[in-house]
């Protein structure tokens, strides 16, 4: 019988003994209610080569299907073994055994179901090939150690630790349509598997080298009755705990609790973020994975804000991989720019991280990062998260390991629909994996204020609109001839011409009368006085660079009223 202690000092909720978190609301019970949690698990990664120049041959319909069709056996495979499918992104899985509930059995299970990952492989690739004339090739890693498990945000959790790291290695030096199992996991299950020992790995950003053991076969045995003992009630996705039916939060770690939903597949344009912190210790020594998991969680949750703050819809966080889309659920005319505006603030917000994490752990991180955009095909392929489908995910990847230290390249459709609002500087086409063609890339020097956004000059004549724009000229004309105020409003579905209608209007006008700018944002914080902030810069001349004295100083040179010129500090800051 459990024991009500009162209400949720957030939602009122009855609160019982024992629970950390609000069922109903999330909020934590007490200030030193835990954000993450240690646990022993088995990781499998599994990496699709070859998936850029596959996304050349087939179209965005076509490469979807190969994808999710290869995605639902992998997903079958793992789920039937009691693995998770933790993080879908592009072409690589990452399963974890031992989340959110573990099992003495966990790294056998994982070897089990990666070894059936290949034979279901083989069969699937006969498929493919006399269907769409493709094969594909998967390495996989596997691993066995401490993850931390820590929450970025409610219904998110970061997964960190040197485990994943070493998955990783495995996968990227596991020979193709093989298994690599590094010494940990091979430790475990060396009573159960034949191996052939292959060279040591050494992990990126380490530099101890791990033994690592190619997977030649699996014992057979009498399987338990049960990989997983059964839950009688809900169980929290994140940590495991049992929750009540009817709680919309985890009470143990505050993890939202959601349910798989079915989602209609939609082809759209979309703008890709990738970013890797490529983490490095300043003495060049070794990475310590508790300063490690410090850094990565701090980092996580910085670039979270930068990317949110413009609209991206951000997945699950797991190693050091950062990937964010913008365009999803829901699509924007300025995706693309709100993606380079995310990637500026997400590397301007790296200095001061570097600075307490060289100050606390001595460790600097680099954060390269790429921006591309293009037509995909998303849907729902594995539990509960979005899949986007399209060679664009590759070439943004691409773009990425390309990127210098504090670097962001943009693809080239990204650079065509941001060029007004960005200086770049044009880079070699790049020679990108997988793809047969170089792909030109740009790396972005700044973003301009928001007025230049939509100060595009007009490249062909406008055709029509002749009752429109004759409507604005006799407005002005009597606002002129009465010297009164006049508002114009211009109404219609998107893509008819608003902006371009008021463009000409404005163009034609200045002949006659001064034209000033203000933009309403679709987005951000204290952006109520923002049109009336660029209305009034752009009277006086000052641009968005300009310091606060400079500002002022060219303010009440244009307006001599000091009354009137004092309210309008006011509202621009």
């Amino acid at each position: 019988m459990t024991t009500a202690l009162g209400g949720c000092p957030t939602c009122g909720t009855n609160i019982e003994a024992g629970q950390r978190f609000c069922g109903e609301c999330g909020a934590a019970l007490s200030s030193n209610a835990p954000t993450e949690f240690s646990r022993v698990a088995t990781i499998v990664t599994s990496d699709l080569q070859g998936s850029t120049a596959l996304g050349e041959r087939l179209d965005p319909e076509s490469l979807r299907e190969v994808m999710t069709t290869y995605i639902d056996e992998m997903r079958a495979v793992f789920e039937q073994h009691g693995g998770t499918i933790e993080k879908i992104i592009g072409d690589a899985i990452v399963a974890v055994f031992g989340l959110p509930t573990a099992g003495e059995d966990d790294a056998l299970r994982a070897v089990e179901a990666a070894a059936e990952s290949q034979r279901a492989l083989t069969n699937l690739n006969n498929v493919l090939e006399q269907r769409w004339g493709v094969r594909l090739v998967v390495r996989t890693g596997v691993a066995t150690g401490q993850v931390i498990v820590g929450e970025a945000s409610a219904g998110q959790h970061v997964l960190t630790g040197p485990t994943l790291t070493v998955a990783t290695a495995m996968e990227q030096n596991s020979p193709p349509q093989e298994v690599l199992l590094a010494e940990s996991t091979y430790e475990a299950v060396r009573d159960a598997v034949e191996v052939e020992q292959m060279a040591e790995v050494t992990p990126k950003g380490t530099t101890f080298a791990i033994p690592s053991y190619r997977l030649v076969a699996v014992a057979e045995h009498e399987e338990a009755e049960a990989a997983v003992a059964e839950s009688p009630g809900r169980v929290c996705a994140t940590c495991g705990s049992d929750v009540a039916e009817d709680s919309r939060y985890c009470t143990n770690c505050g993890s939202e609790l959601t349910e798989r939903r079915v989602h209609r597949e939609t082809r759209k344009t979309v703008t890709v973020i990738f970013a890797d912190p490529k983490p490095s210790t300043l003495d060049g020594s070794a990475l310590n994975p508790e300063s490690l998991r410090d850094v990565m969680s701090r980092y996580f949750a910085g670039m979270q804000r930068a990317l949110e703050q413009h609209g991206a819809t951000v997945e699950k966080f797991i190693g050091d991989a950062v990937m964010a889309v913008f365009g999803l659920p829901i699509r924007h005319e300025d995706d693309a720019l709100r993606a380079v505006r995310a990637a500026r603030d997400m590397q301007d917000a790296l200095p001061a991280l570097n600075a307490a994490f060289e100050a606390e752990h001595g460790i600097a991180l680099a954060n390269h990062i790429g921006v591309n955009t293009g037509e995909v095909v998303a849907g729902d392929a594995s539990l509960g998260q979005r899949l986007v489908t399209g060679d664009i995910v590759n070439v943004a990847a691409r773009l990425e390991q390309a990127a210098g230290s504090r670097e962001i390249l943009l693809g080239p459709l990204t650079y065509r629909l941001v060029r007004d609002a960005v200086q770049v500087d044009e880079v070699e086409p790049l020679t990108l994996k997988g793809k047969s063609e170089p792909v030109p890339a740009y790396r972005l020097v700044s973003v301009r204020d928001a007025r230049a956004a939509v100060q595009r000059r007009a490249e062909t004549p406008m055709v029509g609109r002749e009752q429109e724009m004759d409507g604005l000229r006799g407005m002005l004309t009597r606002a002129t001839d009465e010297r009164g105020c006049r508002l114009a409003t211009v109404v219609g579905d998107a893509g008819v011409g608003k902006t371009r209608l008021v463009s000409e209007f404005t163009a034609i006008s200045s002949n006659t009368a001064r034209v000033i700018r203000g933009r309403c944002l679709p987005y951000g914080d204290g952006i109520t006085f923002w049109p009336v902030r660029e209305l009034v810069r752009d009277a006086c001349g000052a641009s968005a660079d300009d310091p606060g004295d400079a500002v002022e100083a060219k303010l009440r040179a244009t307006i001599t009223d000091a009354d009137v010129a004092d309210r309008l500090l006011t509202i621009v800051g």
